[in-house]
């Protein structure tokens, strides 16, 4: 990987979403080329000076969708990206609460 800037933006989207949109980006332009290697979680958190945990949130999404996978070993490579299919993109949406039942005590 030549070089990937990544500017973030505070108060937006949670890092890790950020992250994993640069890498969309990224992949989808395609400056970044299928069978490319992508950094190691520990060495893009020390280059960014964020988190391993915020780097791997962004590397899981990404292998969820199809955009990377991950080699043993090895680490994760960007996928070949079929011409025909456009990939979707996660997003988080709010969970409504669950109510909880009362439990009736039959003693």
């Amino acid at each position: 990987m030549q070089s990937l800037t990544i500017h973030f933006t505070k108060g937006t989207l949670p890092l890790y979403q950020q992250l994993y949109k640069s890498f969309t980006d990224e992949i989808s332009s395609g400056r970044l080329k299928p069978g490319e290697r992508l950094p190691s979680k520990r060495r893009l958190g020390e280059h960014l000076q964020i988190s391993v945990n915020t780097v791997d949130g962004a590397y899981q999404m990404l292998a969820a969708e199809g955009y990377i996978e991950s080699r043993p070993r090895s680490g994760f490579v960007v996928s070949p990206m079929p011409l025909s299919v456009t990939p979707v993109r996660a997003v988080p949406t709010k969970q409504k609460k669950k109510k909880l039942q009362k439990r009736q005590d039959y003693r």
